[in-house]
């Protein structure tokens, strides 16, 4: 059971892990100037950086008192990390020490782990640190608008910060901001403002005022079409295509998007080749990829909906349209229309004679 989090009932220690730094930062904002309220301002907050911390250095930094205060604040950044990247040796010790003195955090000291990657939570410190009664742990996890949950979540909090700023927003202004920002919250947040305030602050933000002020974030639609792609979702693949051909000159002669997929093609068979042909588990594929955990998730699980076979045509295909494009043999829309449109057929389910040509090919 985790201590509520609340001014009256204040973890000795937290651990705030995931992508999304736009909420991690505002939650330790609000940590920092609740810790602030008792005096002494900045004198009692110290910050360190976790690659480089000891464990030993952040025992000590944590057992001095605060000055003319209740409590002061420790923030350690991207120290948990370190521990899964190096689990053996010197990290395993320096992780078990770290463990050994949580229990034993001051009262008079908050101490918070700031982490900037997904940290896993079956296994190593953060699986230890669940256990204990004077934490609090939560994740950050990034939207994924292909998820329903994660698109109804954002519909929600633009919402929210929308009649915190102004009189609110339309849901029609909703859906269009989602579509010409993405995921970026801390973009999302900018945009809410200069909106709010177009509006006068008097009445709510309407569809036609996005349109009119917001500009379009074409690499938010790069990785929504790779996902799409990737989850065969057909549709909002071509909805995303479509969009970055016509929005951005760059992206007109269909290279980039083409390139894109490419890699995508390219990492989804990586991923099989570990997990497939040479049985690492997730967490050596992950190593070997050297990419977040959250990203090698969403890899994973979208290699699972292709065989190898059909990866590697797939790579070749876009390869002969990118011979094409070049020489002016062919129509970059038509020709990436055609490259989505096979990549998101309905996955079949191999047979076992399948499977084995698949592990050969990709030998």
């Amino acid at each position: 059971r985790k201590p509520r989090h609340d001014r009256t009932s204040l973890s000795m220690f937290y651990i705030f892990h995931g992508e999304d730094d736009f909420t991690r930062g505002e939650e330790l904002a609000r940590l920092r100037a609740r810790v602030m309220e008792d005096g002494a301002g900045e004198l009692n907050i110290s910050a360190f950086d976790g690659r480089t911390l000891s464990v030993m250095e952040l025992i000590n930094a944590s057992s001095t008192l605060p000055f003319f205060s209740e409590r002061r604040l420790i923030v350690v950044t991207d120290m948990l990390q370190q521990f899964e990247k190096r689990s053996s040796g010197h990290a395993a010790e320096e992780a078990e020490r770290l463990i050994q003195y949580l229990p034993t955090v001051p009262e008079t000291t908050r101490l918070v782990f700031d982490e900037s990657v997904t940290l896993a939570t079956n296994r190593g410190i953060l699986r230890k640190a669940q256990a204990l009664p004077n934490g609090y742990i939560r994740a950050f996890p990034r939207l994924n608008t292909n998820r329903r949950e994660d698109a109804e979540r954002l519909r929600k909090w633009i919402a929210a910060r929308g009649r915190a700023k102004g009189k609110g927003i339309d849901p029609s202004a909703v859906d269009k901001l989602i579509e010409y920002v993405g995921t970026d919250l801390r973009q999302l947040d900018a945009e809410l403002d200069k909106l709010a305030a177009h509006a006068g602050y008097a009445r709510e933000i309407r569809s036609d005022d996005v349109v009119d002020l917001v500009t379009v974030n074409p690499e938010a639609r790069i990785f929504e079409m790779l996902d799409a792609v990737g989850m065969h979702a057909r549709q909002a693949a071509l909805s995303s295509l479509h969009w970055l051909l016509a929005s951005d000159p760059r992206f007109s002669d269909g290279l980039y998007p083409l390139t894109m997929l490419v890699i995508r093609f390219g990492e989804l068979l990586t991923v099989k080749d570990l997990r497939e042909s040479q049985g690492l588990a997730d967490r050596e594929a992950q190593a070997t990829m050297k990419m977040p955990e959250w990203r090698y998730r969403r890899l994973r699980d979208q290699a699972r909906l292709f065989t190898a076979d059909e990866l590697v045509r797939l790579i070749q295909q876009a390869r002969d349209i990118d011979w094409g494009i070049k020489r002016g043999a062919v129509e970059p829309v038509l020709s990436l229309e055609m490259l989505i449109l096979d990549a998101t057929r309905p996955a079949a389910r191999p047979s076992v004679r399948q499977r084995e040509r698949n592990r050969s090919r990709i030998r």
